[in-house]
């Protein structure tokens, strides 16, 4: 920035647009003024003014020194991040094959691969079919996670409770059920229910349709059936 302080804005312009197209290029952009003009959004004079400042012009076209550390310091930081992970993948022995930055190839060399994937004839490591996992959008590590998700108890509704028994054709009052266990945070016995159909099913092979006097005792007669038949 010190060294461009005296440039006007428009030679700010047409200097960042030249060092842009440097990178882009990889230090590669010639000598050609007029070419480099029209890069640069600007004329001829102003654009061969900028590069005599700040580029020197060599056999293999106009050259920028701090932008040439700046290439080199990248390649270097992509070349060791790219070693590492062959370093990682073929950890164990396992044949690794990384994606490469050019054009798909492996790194060290080895022959050209199809999206940066391991040809047919090699068998994918265990990083790649966990990946491949990751992609399809279920991964094996969660598969235990879901399969809780899925056994999680829902406290029903009594018309849910109602069109079930109607289902079933029994006597069971579903009001009644639904109270009953509600008054007790849908427990049974010291567990949490974990299926509450299986309980209307025990009331109903218990015949308790929850008519007729207090039905305390029948109630944990059922409560009692209804916890050997979970645990069955």
């Amino acid at each position: 920035m010190r060294d461009t302080q005296a440039l006007t804005a428009e030679e700010h312009g047409v200097y960042f647009l030249l060092l842009m197209h440097y990178w882009q290029k990889k230090g590669d952009i010639g000598a050609d003024i007029k070419r480099l003009a029209i890069v640069a959004r600007s004329d001829e004079k102003t654009t061969k003014t900028i590069l005599d400042s700040f580029f020197i012009l060599g056999d293999d076209g106009y050259k920028n020194k701090r932008a040439d550390e700046e290439l080199t310091a990248a390649k270097t930081r992509s070349d060791t991040a790219r070693a590492n992970i062959q370093k990682r993948w073929n950890k164990g022995g396992n044949t690794a094959v990384i994606r490469a930055y050019n054009g798909g190839n492996t790194a060290g060399g080895t022959e050209s691969i199809r999206n940066g994937y391991s040809s047919p004839s090699s068998s994918p490591s265990q990083e790649e079919k966990k990946e491949g996992e990751r992609e399809e959008g279920v991964s094996k590590l969660d598969t235990p996670r879901i399969q809780n998700v899925s056994k999680r108890f829902v406290k029903p509704t009594v018309t849910e409770i109602q069109a079930y028994c109607l289902s079933r054709k029994n006597n069971v009052n579903a009001q009644r059920f639904f109270d009953s266990y509600e008054s007790k945070d849908w427990m049974i016995g010291k567990n949490r229910m974990k299926d509450w159909r299986a309980a209307v099913r025990t009331w109903e092979n218990n015949d308790f349709s929850g008519f007729g006097g207090n039905g305390n005792g029948k109630i944990k007669a059922v409560e009692r059936a209804t916890m050997l038949e979970m645990e069955e």
